[in-house]
Protein backbone atom coordinates (compact mmCIF):
# COMPACT_ATOMS: atom_id res chain seq x y z
CA UNK A 1 0.00 0.00 0.00
CA UNK A 2 2.79 2.42 0.92
CA UNK A 3 4.70 1.84 -2.69
CA UNK A 4 1.16 2.20 -4.48
CA UNK A 5 1.19 5.67 -2.79
CA UNK A 6 2.69 7.98 -5.31
CA UNK A 7 3.32 11.18 -2.95
CA UNK A 8 5.37 8.59 -0.97
CA UNK A 9 9.33 9.04 -1.79
CA UNK A 10 10.77 6.67 0.91
CA UNK A 11 10.02 4.42 3.62
CA UNK A 12 11.89 2.60 6.58
CA UNK A 13 10.52 0.20 9.11
CA UNK A 14 10.98 -0.62 12.54
CA UNK A 15 10.04 -3.89 14.41
CA UNK A 16 9.92 -4.50 18.08
CA UNK A 17 10.86 -0.81 18.22
CA UNK A 18 8.92 2.70 18.11
CA UNK A 19 9.20 6.56 18.90
CA UNK A 20 9.06 6.63 22.57
CA UNK A 21 10.04 6.05 26.54
CA UNK A 22 7.90 3.14 27.08
CA UNK A 23 8.19 -0.46 26.43
CA UNK A 24 7.64 -1.87 22.95
CA UNK A 25 6.12 -5.02 22.10
CA UNK A 26 7.66 -7.45 19.86
CA UNK A 27 4.80 -7.56 17.16
CA UNK A 28 4.74 -3.41 17.26
CA UNK A 29 6.42 -0.96 14.94
CA UNK A 30 6.44 1.93 13.39
CA UNK A 31 7.14 3.70 10.07
CA UNK A 32 8.38 6.75 9.09
CA UNK A 33 7.34 8.33 5.33
CA UNK A 34 8.71 10.70 3.59
CA UNK A 35 6.72 12.76 1.00
CA UNK A 36 7.15 14.29 -2.27
CA UNK A 37 7.97 17.86 -1.80
CA UNK A 38 5.68 18.50 -5.22
CA UNK A 39 2.37 16.66 -5.10
CA UNK A 40 -1.58 17.62 -5.24
CA UNK A 41 -2.29 16.20 -1.77
CA UNK A 42 -1.59 17.25 1.59
CA UNK A 43 -0.32 15.01 4.18
CA UNK A 44 -3.84 14.81 6.08
CA UNK A 45 -5.51 13.73 3.00
CA UNK A 46 -2.57 11.30 2.20
CA UNK A 47 -2.30 9.90 5.04
CA UNK A 48 -6.67 9.79 5.68
CA UNK A 49 -6.48 7.58 2.13
CA UNK A 50 -3.26 5.09 2.89
CA UNK A 51 -5.66 4.65 6.45
CA UNK A 52 -8.65 3.35 4.75
CA UNK A 53 -6.66 1.43 2.42
CA UNK A 54 -4.60 -0.58 5.01
CA UNK A 55 -7.69 -1.45 6.80
CA UNK A 56 -9.33 -2.98 4.38
CA UNK A 57 -6.17 -5.02 3.10
CA UNK A 58 -5.09 -5.78 6.58
CA UNK A 59 -8.35 -5.42 8.90
CA UNK A 60 -6.33 -7.42 12.01
CA UNK A 61 -3.41 -4.50 12.24
CA UNK A 62 -4.29 -1.77 13.97
CA UNK A 63 -2.25 1.56 12.87
CA UNK A 64 -1.98 5.49 13.72
CA UNK A 65 -0.99 8.31 11.88
CA UNK A 66 1.15 11.39 13.43
CA UNK A 67 3.81 13.80 12.21
CA UNK A 68 7.39 12.88 13.45
CA UNK A 69 8.20 16.37 15.49
CA UNK A 70 4.63 16.14 17.32
CA UNK A 71 5.18 12.82 18.26
CA UNK A 72 8.30 13.53 19.74
CA UNK A 73 7.25 16.50 21.27
CA UNK A 74 4.36 14.66 22.91
CA UNK A 75 6.64 11.99 24.29
CA UNK A 76 8.29 14.50 26.02
CA UNK A 77 5.70 16.22 27.26
CA UNK A 78 3.65 12.93 28.25
CA UNK A 79 0.71 14.35 25.70
CA UNK A 80 1.68 11.72 23.03
CA UNK A 81 -2.05 12.31 21.92
CA UNK A 82 -4.77 14.87 20.99
CA UNK A 83 -7.53 12.69 22.42
CA UNK A 84 -7.33 10.96 26.13
CA UNK A 85 -9.91 9.48 27.46
CA UNK A 86 -9.05 7.87 31.23
CA UNK A 87 -11.19 5.08 33.23
CA UNK A 88 -10.84 5.09 36.34
CA UNK A 89 -11.67 1.40 38.29
CA UNK A 90 -10.34 -1.03 40.96
CA UNK A 91 -11.89 -3.58 38.81
CA UNK A 92 -9.41 -4.91 36.22
CA UNK A 93 -11.53 -6.65 34.54
CA UNK A 94 -14.54 -4.03 34.13
CA UNK A 95 -12.23 -0.84 33.66
CA UNK A 96 -11.09 -2.80 30.60
CA UNK A 97 -14.22 -3.97 29.45
CA UNK A 98 -15.18 -0.39 29.67
CA UNK A 99 -12.13 1.03 28.09
CA UNK A 100 -13.47 -1.02 24.60
CA UNK A 101 -17.22 0.26 25.42
CA UNK A 102 -15.70 3.91 25.33
CA UNK A 103 -13.41 2.93 21.99
CA UNK A 104 -15.91 1.73 19.98
CA UNK A 105 -17.68 5.30 20.97
CA UNK A 106 -15.09 7.16 19.95
CA UNK A 107 -14.45 5.79 16.45
CA UNK A 108 -18.33 6.49 15.43
CA UNK A 109 -17.49 10.18 16.25
CA UNK A 110 -16.80 12.12 13.05
CA UNK A 111 -13.32 13.18 12.63
CA UNK A 112 -11.71 10.66 15.53
CA UNK A 113 -9.64 8.59 14.16
CA UNK A 114 -6.77 5.90 15.34
CA UNK A 115 -9.05 5.00 18.46
CA UNK A 116 -6.90 2.70 20.76
CA UNK A 117 -8.78 0.83 23.47
CA UNK A 118 -5.66 1.24 25.81
CA UNK A 119 -6.03 -2.54 26.95
CA UNK A 120 -2.69 -3.92 25.62
CA UNK A 121 -1.94 -7.82 26.45
CA UNK A 122 1.54 -8.54 26.91
CA UNK A 123 1.85 -11.64 24.89
CA UNK A 124 0.84 -15.75 25.25
CA UNK A 125 2.75 -17.54 28.19
CA UNK A 126 4.53 -20.95 26.96
CA UNK A 127 3.54 -23.01 30.48
CA UNK A 128 5.72 -26.02 30.66
CA UNK A 129 4.89 -28.77 33.69
CA UNK A 130 7.09 -32.16 34.58
CA UNK A 131 5.44 -34.91 34.51
CA UNK A 132 6.71 -38.19 36.61
CA UNK A 133 9.15 -39.37 33.76
CA UNK A 134 11.02 -36.10 33.94
CA UNK A 135 11.25 -36.96 37.82
CA UNK A 136 12.35 -40.38 37.27
CA UNK A 137 14.96 -39.38 34.69
CA UNK A 138 16.08 -36.48 37.21
CA UNK A 139 15.33 -33.59 34.88
CA UNK A 140 14.27 -30.72 36.84
CA UNK A 141 12.27 -27.80 35.08
CA UNK A 142 15.07 -25.40 34.36
CA UNK A 143 16.78 -28.58 32.32
CA UNK A 144 13.53 -28.89 29.84
CA UNK A 145 13.77 -24.85 29.39
CA UNK A 146 16.73 -25.20 28.36
CA UNK A 147 15.60 -27.98 26.03
CA UNK A 148 13.12 -25.57 24.32
CA UNK A 149 14.90 -22.56 24.67
CA UNK A 150 16.10 -23.07 20.57
CA UNK A 151 13.16 -23.01 19.43
CA UNK A 152 11.27 -20.75 21.97
CA UNK A 153 13.93 -17.43 21.95
CA UNK A 154 16.65 -18.93 19.59
CA UNK A 155 20.02 -18.63 20.23
CA UNK A 156 22.88 -15.95 19.54
CA UNK A 157 24.63 -16.53 17.06
CA UNK A 158 27.26 -13.51 17.21
CA UNK A 159 27.06 -10.33 15.11
CA UNK A 160 26.60 -9.09 11.29
CA UNK A 161 28.66 -6.15 10.28
CA UNK A 162 27.93 -3.89 7.71
CA UNK A 163 30.05 -1.12 7.85
CA UNK A 164 29.61 0.73 11.16
CA UNK A 165 26.86 -0.76 12.12
CA UNK A 166 26.53 -4.34 13.59
CA UNK A 167 23.16 -5.96 13.91
CA UNK A 168 22.71 -9.29 16.38
CA UNK A 169 21.64 -12.84 14.88
CA UNK A 170 19.73 -15.37 16.72
CA UNK A 171 19.44 -18.65 15.51
CA UNK A 172 15.92 -20.47 16.29
CA UNK A 173 15.12 -24.39 15.24
CA UNK A 174 12.67 -24.57 12.86
CA UNK A 175 9.01 -25.10 13.31
CA UNK A 176 7.53 -28.09 11.79
CA UNK A 177 4.19 -26.52 9.18
CA UNK A 178 1.17 -26.87 10.04
CA UNK A 179 1.59 -27.66 13.69
CA UNK A 180 0.52 -25.46 16.58
CA UNK A 181 3.27 -24.26 18.83
CA UNK A 182 2.58 -26.96 21.46
CA UNK A 183 2.56 -29.05 18.45
CA UNK A 184 5.84 -28.73 17.24
CA UNK A 185 7.61 -28.25 20.98
CA UNK A 186 6.20 -31.39 21.82
CA UNK A 187 8.01 -32.86 19.46
CA UNK A 188 11.56 -31.85 20.44
CA UNK A 189 14.03 -34.33 21.56
CA UNK A 190 15.38 -33.88 25.33
CA UNK A 191 18.49 -35.87 25.81
CA UNK A 192 17.67 -38.84 29.13
CA UNK A 193 20.73 -40.44 29.13
CA UNK A 194 24.21 -41.41 26.76
CA UNK A 195 22.64 -42.00 23.69
CA UNK A 196 18.84 -41.63 24.61
CA UNK A 197 16.65 -39.24 23.90
CA UNK A 198 12.45 -38.79 24.37
CA UNK A 199 9.53 -36.60 23.15
CA UNK A 200 9.33 -33.29 25.17
CA UNK A 201 5.65 -34.01 24.90
CA UNK A 202 6.33 -37.65 26.98
CA UNK A 203 8.73 -35.74 29.83
CA UNK A 204 6.10 -32.41 30.12
CA UNK A 205 2.83 -31.10 29.19
CA UNK A 206 3.14 -28.31 27.60
CA UNK A 207 0.25 -25.25 27.49
CA UNK A 208 -0.47 -21.87 26.35
CA UNK A 209 -1.41 -18.93 28.58
CA UNK A 210 -3.66 -16.20 26.39
CA UNK A 211 -1.18 -13.68 28.54
CA UNK A 212 -2.02 -10.74 30.90
CA UNK A 213 -2.75 -7.03 30.08
CA UNK A 214 -0.46 -4.57 30.91
CA UNK A 215 -1.20 -2.61 34.23
CA UNK A 216 -1.30 1.15 34.36
CA UNK A 217 -1.99 3.37 37.72
CA UNK A 218 -2.38 6.97 37.96
CA UNK A 219 -2.25 8.61 41.75
CA UNK A 220 -2.63 4.86 42.93
CA UNK A 221 -5.70 4.02 41.15
CA UNK A 222 -5.57 1.69 38.10
CA UNK A 223 -6.71 3.62 34.80
CA UNK A 224 -6.81 2.59 31.24
CA UNK A 225 -6.67 5.55 28.89
CA UNK A 226 -8.20 5.07 25.60
CA UNK A 227 -6.74 7.48 22.68
CA UNK A 228 -7.74 8.87 19.58
CA UNK A 229 -6.11 10.98 16.63
CA UNK A 230 -8.18 13.92 14.79
CA UNK A 231 -8.56 14.08 11.25
CA UNK A 232 -10.26 17.30 9.81
CA UNK A 233 -11.34 18.50 12.95
CA UNK A 234 -10.59 20.81 15.56
CA UNK A 235 -9.95 19.26 18.79
CA UNK A 236 -12.06 22.06 20.80
CA UNK A 237 -15.16 20.40 19.16
CA UNK A 238 -14.49 16.99 18.71
CA UNK A 239 -13.45 17.00 22.83
CA UNK A 240 -17.18 18.47 23.04
CA UNK A 241 -19.13 15.74 21.01
CA UNK A 242 -16.62 12.74 22.85
CA UNK A 243 -17.48 13.99 26.47
CA UNK A 244 -21.08 14.30 25.43
CA UNK A 245 -21.18 10.93 23.88
CA UNK A 246 -19.80 9.26 26.80
CA UNK A 247 -21.79 10.94 29.63
CA UNK A 248 -24.83 9.29 27.66
CA UNK A 249 -23.85 6.29 26.51
CA UNK A 250 -21.19 4.84 28.60
CA UNK A 251 -22.66 4.13 31.95
CA UNK A 252 -20.05 3.42 34.58
CA UNK A 253 -21.16 1.39 38.16
CA UNK A 254 -20.23 2.89 41.51
CA UNK A 255 -16.66 3.15 41.73
CA UNK A 256 -15.08 4.55 38.65
CA UNK A 257 -14.53 7.71 37.32
CA UNK A 258 -13.83 9.26 33.43
CA UNK A 259 -10.68 11.56 33.02
CA UNK A 260 -9.53 13.25 30.02
CA UNK A 261 -5.91 13.84 29.10
CA UNK A 262 -3.69 14.21 26.28
CA UNK A 263 -3.69 17.36 24.23
CA UNK A 264 -6.75 18.62 25.26
CA UNK A 265 -5.72 19.05 28.66
CA UNK A 266 -2.90 20.69 28.13
CA UNK A 267 -4.70 23.17 25.72
CA UNK A 268 -7.28 23.63 28.55
CA UNK A 269 -4.27 24.31 31.42
CA UNK A 270 -2.68 27.08 29.02
CA UNK A 271 -5.95 28.54 27.97
CA UNK A 272 -6.78 29.34 31.94
CA UNK A 273 -2.93 30.36 32.67
CA UNK A 274 -3.36 32.85 29.44
CA UNK A 275 -6.70 34.00 30.23
CA UNK A 276 -5.33 34.99 33.84
CA UNK A 277 -2.37 37.15 31.44
CA UNK A 278 -5.13 38.45 29.34
CA UNK A 279 -6.64 40.05 32.52
CA UNK A 280 -3.62 40.93 34.09
CA UNK A 281 -2.63 42.69 31.04
CA UNK A 282 -6.28 44.56 30.80
CA UNK A 283 -5.85 45.65 34.60
CA UNK A 284 -2.39 47.08 33.59
CA UNK A 285 -3.44 48.87 30.46
CA UNK A 286 -6.27 50.42 32.69
CA UNK A 287 -3.75 51.34 35.52
CA UNK A 288 -1.65 53.16 32.97
CA UNK A 289 -4.62 55.02 31.19
CA UNK A 290 -6.08 56.35 34.76
CA UNK A 291 -1.95 57.59 35.71
CA UNK A 292 -1.83 58.89 32.19
CA UNK A 293 -5.53 60.43 31.78
CA UNK A 294 -6.50 61.11 34.89
CA UNK A 295 -10.04 60.70 33.88
CA UNK A 296 -12.57 57.53 33.76
CA UNK A 297 -14.31 58.43 30.67
CA UNK A 298 -11.10 58.84 28.39
CA UNK A 299 -10.12 55.27 30.13
CA UNK A 300 -13.34 53.84 29.51
CA UNK A 301 -13.38 54.89 25.92
CA UNK A 302 -9.76 53.19 25.07
CA UNK A 303 -10.96 50.02 26.69
CA UNK A 304 -13.85 50.25 24.58
CA UNK A 305 -11.77 50.50 21.85
CA UNK A 306 -9.29 47.59 23.10
CA UNK A 307 -12.59 45.27 23.33
CA UNK A 308 -14.11 46.08 19.77
CA UNK A 309 -10.66 45.16 18.64
CA UNK A 310 -10.64 41.53 20.60
CA UNK A 311 -14.47 40.97 18.78
CA UNK A 312 -13.39 41.88 15.24
CA UNK A 313 -10.22 39.21 16.45
CA UNK A 314 -13.07 36.45 17.40
CA UNK A 315 -15.05 37.96 13.80
CA UNK A 316 -11.58 37.46 11.66
CA UNK A 317 -11.02 33.86 12.47
CA UNK A 318 -14.82 32.79 12.02
CA UNK A 319 -14.37 34.47 8.45
CA UNK A 320 -11.00 32.64 8.03
CA UNK A 321 -11.94 29.46 9.08
CA UNK A 322 -9.10 29.30 11.64
CA UNK A 323 -9.66 27.80 15.46
CA UNK A 324 -8.89 30.22 18.65
CA UNK A 325 -5.60 28.10 19.89
CA UNK A 326 -2.53 29.58 21.65
CA UNK A 327 -1.16 31.13 18.86
CA UNK A 328 -4.61 33.55 18.38
CA UNK A 329 -4.72 33.90 22.46
CA UNK A 330 -1.09 35.34 22.32
CA UNK A 331 -2.59 37.48 19.58
CA UNK A 332 -4.95 38.67 21.83
CA UNK A 333 -2.61 39.72 24.73
CA UNK A 334 -0.68 41.95 22.68
CA UNK A 335 -3.36 43.70 20.59
CA UNK A 336 -4.86 44.72 23.92
CA UNK A 337 -1.62 46.49 24.34
CA UNK A 338 -0.98 48.19 21.00
CA UNK A 339 -4.63 48.96 20.56
CA UNK A 340 -4.15 51.21 23.49
CA UNK A 341 -0.82 52.34 23.14
CA UNK A 342 -2.53 53.32 19.75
Amino acid sequence: EIDATPEIAAWSRRTGDQLGFFLTEPNHGDYVLRLRERRKRSADEVAGDLRKRVETSQPAMTIEFGQLVKDVIGDLTTTPQPIEVRIYGEDRKLTEARAQEAAALLSRIKGVVDVKSGVVVSGPDLVVVPTASATRFGLPSDVLTRAIAPSVNGLDAGTIVRGARAWPMRVTALRTAGQTVVGSLSELPVAVAAGRTMRLGDLATLHVNPGETELSRDNLRTVVSVTARLSGRDLGSAMDEVQRRLRRDLPLPPGMSLGYGGLWAEQQSSFRGLAGVLLGAALAVTLILLFAFRSWRLTGAVLLTVAGSLAGVFAALQVGGATFNISSFVGAIMLVGIVAEN
